[in-house]
């Protein structure tokens, strides 16, 4: 669960760990499968900083934040951008016995939280867990975490200008010259316009993508901190 479905639906962006036990035991091979995803050329620059090793020995509970783009299907060079919700897994003996959906909007930034619920008291009348200990345990977590993603600022600059002119101003030289040639070869007018869609949507929806990450950051700290402060009241 710690790839948090980032095989297919995003980029890695940053892994965040709480040092303490009963620690988590992740798997080494969950936490390295997160680098695989990040071999577009456009894309690669979200998760040029993302390391997934913890840097300490035993982590009671660690959190991963992702950026929901990635290529399009149709190969058309160009990206999607999709909002994804943030979710809290509790893990106990390295399974994970209960999944928590965030109750605020869903964002193109999320966030995949992972907490240790070895010494959490059983009760099966509320899904396997106490919850008197799981809400002390979630508001902790969480008040740390606000401070984590407020101190850290993720890259979302893709956008390199000056190539971008040059991939236009090439894919429109293509697009021009095929359209000199429609009248003596009339299947230019399908390079023509192959030409100008692959400028358009591999380049020019770039800005897009960087804009659409932006804001869903942006709402993802702002839901996050009404969250915690909804959390510190219920704590009394």
């Amino acid at each position: 669960c710690l790839s948090h479905d980032v095989a297919f639906q995003g980029r890695p962006l940053k892994m965040f760990w709480l040092g303490g036990k009963p620690s988590l035991g992740v798997p080494t091979n969950d936490l390295e499968n997160t680098r695989l995803q990040t071999l577009h050329r456009d894309l690669v620059k979200l998760s040029q900083d993302f390391d997934p090793r913890p840097k300490i020995q035993s982590a009671r509970a660690a959190a991963l934040l992702t950026a929901h783009t990635f290529s399009h299907p149709s190969g058309t060079g160009g990206y999607i951008v999709h909002k994804y919700p943030s979710s809290l897994y509790w893990i106990r003996h390295g399974v994970v016995i209960r999944r928590e959906d965030f109750q605020f909007n869903k964002t193109s930034v999320s966030l995949a939280v992972f907490l240790c619920a070895d010494d959490i008291r059983a009760d099966f009348s509320s899904l396997g867990l106490d919850e008197k200990e799981a809400h002390k345990r979630r508001y902790e977590v969480c008040s740390w975490l606000q401070t984590e993603l407020t101190d850290f600022v993720p890259n979302f600059e893709l956008h390199d200008r000056k190539l971008t002119k040059k991939r236009l101003g090439l894919a429109g030289g293509l697009s021009l010259a095929s359209l000199g040639l429609t009248f003596a070869f009339p299947p230019a007018i399908l390079i023509a316009g192959l030409g100008l869609m692959a400028g358009i949507m591999s380049v020019e929806n770039l800005p897009k993508v960087e804009f659409l990450l932006k804001r869903g950051h942006k709402q993802l700290l702002k839901n996050w901190a009404k969250f915690v402060q909804k959390l510190e009241k219920e704590q009394g």
